[in-house]
């Protein structure tokens, strides 16, 4: 885009930096240090939890597998999930002696998860064919805790309750990239 200014001509382009007046800024340094920056990022917004099983740590069969499926005698399910009562434990038990278990394979759903990264980069150029990238990046800007599996061995500390996170926290790095 190009502007007429009375019999001044000046280019237009995007990123090249303006006072607050709204007026173009002819200033190289200025653009070299405000104009140009750019930005992407990536997010989750909410991802559904994975299916687990419910253990006993014990050998009830006798055939040599120490980690078999508990008894299940209800769903197990709770209307209102906390970290603290993810799933309902009573309906759940050790395995019958001589057998390896009733619960179904995948009968409880863990949290879902949330995630969000963002970054701003800038390229400059120092000389011909050579340039200067400075970027910050930003994992899980929002630092938001995304809650680990629940405890699932019935005869475990702990039984039916999320103990963990399973994500790092917020993570800030600051990068520069020569390239020649």
């Amino acid at each position: 885009m190009q502007v007429v200014e009375g019999s001044r001509w000046s280019k237009g382009d995007f990123g090249q930096a303006e006072r607050l007046t709204g007026k173009r800024v002819n200033d190289d340094a200025t653009d070299a240090i405000v104009g140009g920056w750019m930005v992407s990022g990536i997010a989750t917004p909410y991802s559904s939890g994975s299916p687990f099983n419910v253990y006993y740590n014990g050998d009830t069969a006798n055939i040599d597998v120490f980690t078999v499926r508990a008894d299940q005698t209800c769903s197990g399910h709770v209307s209102n999930p906390t970290s603290a009562k993810w799933f309902d434990g009573s309906c759940f038990g050790p395995a019958t002696t001589g057998t390896v278990g009733n619960a179904r394979t995948g009968t409880l759903f863990g949290p879902g998860s949330f995630n969000a990264d963002f970054a701003v980069y800038k390229n400059f150029i120092l000389h011909e064919g050579v340039n200067f990238q400075f970027r910050t990046e930003m994992f899980n800007i929002f630092n938001h805790p995304n809650l680990g599996a629940p405890n699932n061995f019935v005869n475990g500390l702990a039984f039916g309750q999320i103990t963990s996170v399973n994500q790092i926290p917020r993570v800030i790095q600051l990068a520069g990239r020569v390239t020649f």
